[in-house]
């Protein structure tokens, strides 16, 4: 459909002043590390489609190697349509990445999931925390997303990645703390 979109919006002239976003809500687990609904922390619950049709860009068709969420929609489609945007948001605008798709505009991806779930996402490592209801923490997981791309082996007790460990679990305390960021742009 969204061929007849495109195909609809040349006929009527229209595809040189026209941006589309195509997006959907995020993964419904299908039995991926034995969960069937949408409140994992896995990164199939986590990922969405997301196409960006800038009739100004200069890479269409191309994947982006670096780190996007929906949150960066809202300050993209402002700047792409020349808006400016009412108030400061957490997400950043991916017209870097629509010009060059090696672009990064980010360090890290931040993620919400069921009850008192919180994760971080970097370009290797993938770092969740469970909170109970006073905001403590109650369980860790961190996957090195380089060696264990599926997120079959927890790697958060072990010392080699300890470090790493501690840096994303600052970070994350941070981004909850409501603390601005300061490290968006790499």
């Amino acid at each position: 459909m969204v061929g007849e979109l495109v195909g609809a919006l040349k006929e009527e002239g229209l595809a040189e002043n026209t941006i589309i976003v195509f997006t959907s809500d995020q993964g419904f687990m299908l039995g991926e590390h034995g969960h069937w609904h949408k409140s994992s922390m896995m990164k199939e619950s986590h990922r969405v489609p997301l196409i960006i049709l800038d009739p100004a860009s200069e890479e269409r068709g191309k994947q982006v190697s670096g780190l996007v969420g929906l949150i960066d929609l809202y300050p993209t489609l402002c700047e792409l349509a020349g808006i400016e945007a009412k108030h400061d948001l957490s997400g950043v605008c991916l017209r870097p990445q629509l010009s060059d798709v090696t672009a990064k505009t980010k360090t890290h991806e931040f993620s919400v999931g069921a009850p008192n779930a919180y994760g971080v996402r970097s370009e290797t490592h993938h770092y969740t925390e469970w909170h109970d209801d006073d905001g403590k923490v109650v369980a860790r997981m961190l996957y090195d997303m380089k060696l264990d791309p599926g997120q079959f082996h927890n790697v958060v007790e072990d010392p080699a990645y300890r470090g790493i460990r501690d840096e994303l679990g600052a970070l994350l305390a941070e981004r909850l703390s409501g603390q601005p960021r300061t490290d968006q742009q790499p």
